[in-house]
């Protein structure tokens, strides 16, 4: 019984000591994750974009020394794509999705509400470059479309992660909670078999002799 009591002494510290909450774990995975795959598509666009083949669509496209924004001459821009212009925007747009997708499903496998999202930027940003592959609209067009989705969809991001880590908050309470209730039950058992063991203990009797008298205690 008291080599079964120090089993369950050491669960009690392993759990003491424990590991980190399944919610905890969760946001670690889901925080590397998206740096890395942020990281990642950020290099993507910084490797395509300097190509010389793509030199004719530098002044359309926001630089990443402007933070990936549009300049105010790249809104104003009123020209629509020349065929040459079209033809390599079609290709630029293969090249930067053929890297930047498996990214965003990365994030959409461990945080598919953010996924969600990061979908339906791709979709209309898709859709944005087909009309100006067709020459439907400017690139001033174009860019300012591209800079209000984007904003919307920074917000919608934002309240996604918010809502993401109510829920982990929630879980890893929950998970420390129930750890509690395991340690207060098993201390209960530990003193239950304390008990026990008490009751169980072997009763000896020793006595001493000095003359006639005899001296006799109960252990």
């Amino acid at each position: 019984m008291r080599f079964r009591g120090f089993i369950f002494a050491a669960l009690i510290a392993a759990t003491l000591n424990g590991c980190a909450t399944a919610a905890q774990q969760q946001a670690g995975t889901i925080k590397t994750t998206i740096q890395a795959a942020a990281a990642a598509s950020k290099e993507c666009f910084t490797v395509v974009r300097p190509k010389p083949e793509y030199a004719a669509l530098l002044p359309h496209i926001p630089a990443p020394e402007n933070n990936w924004q549009p300049t105010m001459a790249q809104l104003a821009d009123d020209h629509y794509a020349t065929e040459e212009e079209a033809k390599l925007l079609a290709a630029f747009h293969d090249e930067i999705d053929t890297c930047r997708r498996p990214n965003f499903e990365k994030i959409a496998n461990v945080a598919p509400s953010v996924g969600v999202i990061l979908t339906d930027v791709v979709i209309d940003a898709d859709e944005i470059t087909l009309q100006v592959i067709k020459r439907q609209i400017t690139w001033g067009e174009a860019n300012h479309k591209i800079q209000v989705g984007n904003s919307a969809a920074e917000k919608k991001i934002l309240a996604a992660f918010q809502e993401l880590d109510r829920e982990l908050t929630a879980s890893h309470q929950a998970e420390l909670a129930q750890r509690q209730q395991a340690l207060d039950a098993l201390a209960q058992w530990a003193q239950q078999q304390q008990m026990i063991n008490a009751i169980n203990r072997p009763i000896t009797t020793s006595c001493t002799h000095m003359g006639q008298v005899t001296n006799c205690t109960t252990n």
